[in-house]
């Protein structure tokens, strides 16, 4: 469970830094009408990965807690 945590983090750390870039590029003065068009969609594909993600992690963390729960009664 150590590694799956970790593993998380790194993913969303990643997401978030894609997210900036992505923000960076939408503020750029030299906008590319296709770039920005792909980088919307990029950008809402990352935003719903990211919820889910999020999600996972929750789900994953009651699941533990319930377990964790059980085995001491």
């Amino acid at each position: 469970l150590k590694n799956f945590f970790k593993d998380i983090k790194f993913v969303q750390h990643n997401i978030q830094q894609m997210k900036q870039n992505v923000d960076e590029v939408q503020q750029s003065k030299e906008q590319n009408g296709n770039l920005l068009t792909a980088l919307e969609v990029q950008q809402k594909q990352l935003h719903d990965v990211d919820l889910k993600l999020n999600e996972s992690v929750r789900s994953l963390k009651e699941s533990v807690a319930t377990v964790i729960k059980k085995s001491k009664s």
